[in-house]
């Protein structure tokens, strides 16, 4: 029986998962700092497309009050993020500490949300019809690498901590025994974003298939989008 006082357990750090024979590589568990700071980046990226967005609704219709109150909730997440990820570092040394867990999903959850709302605003909304295509663009592109950087975190919480991993990578004949680090997620998500399907890594996991048919759809739907926004500027 676990004799540890479960507050102190929530400052434990999170294993890394350990695959099947085949591949005894070893996902140790990311550190935090990292992962607060592409959550930066992310939170950049979305308060360009949030301010974007606010055009089109009145500001005091429900959706834009709906918009306000996620940015607003998700900055307290961030903030929070920061905190532990100090904390973590200055204290304890913890690369992830347990009580981070929940909170990275449920900001992965409301960015991956926000992505897809924010990309069908930009395109369909009648009140943005009338900004230019390099305006449209530079939107669109945002979207795309907030989306990139969304599920490169989403990949690599789910091989380091799904229990047997979730992703097979091929090894550098180098370094052979080297682990995937934060920015091998990131070509993975670049590349499922890009290609619509499965790349070089193979995921052995239904949770991580199922994140990359998510993320192939989102970026499928943004093209689409994007395209057809493009013909009716035009026309």
């Amino acid at each position: 029986m676990n004799q540890t006082p479960w507050l102190a357990r929530l400052f434990l750090p999170l294993a890394g998962a350990h695959p099947p024979s085949v591949n005894q590589v070893f996902r140790p568990p990311f550190h935090l700092p990292t992962f607060v700071a592409v959550l930066m980046v992310i939170k950049l990226i979305n308060l360009t497309l949030t301010a974007r967005i606010q055009e089109a609704f009145a500001p005091h219709s429900t959706i834009y009050r709906l918009i306000e109150a996620g940015t607003h909730l998700a900055t307290g997440l961030l903030l929070v993020s920061i905190v532990l990820a100090l904390g973590a570092w200055v204290f304890s040394k913890v690369a992830t500490p347990r009580l981070a867990l929940p909170l990275m999903i449920v900001y992965l959850s409301i960015a991956t949300i926000n992505a897809s709302g924010t990309a069908a605003t930009l395109v369909l909304s009648h009140r943005l019809i009338q900004v230019s295509q390099a305006r449209l663009v530079i939107d669109i592109g945002l979207v795309y690498v907030m989306v990139v950087l969304v599920f490169s975190l989403w990949y690599q919480l789910a091989d380091g901590h799904l229990r047997g991993g979730g992703l097979d990578f091929r090894r550098n004949a180098a370094h052979p025994d080297e682990p995937p680090n934060w920015f091998d997620y990131l070509v993975l998500s670049f590349n499922t974003c890009s290609t619509f399907g499965s790349t070089m890594e193979s995921a052995r996991t239904r949770p991580v298939k199922a994140l990359m048919m998510l993320e192939s759809m989102i970026s499928m739907v943004i093209i689409v989008l994007a395209v057809a926004r493009v013909i009716q500027a035009t026309g």
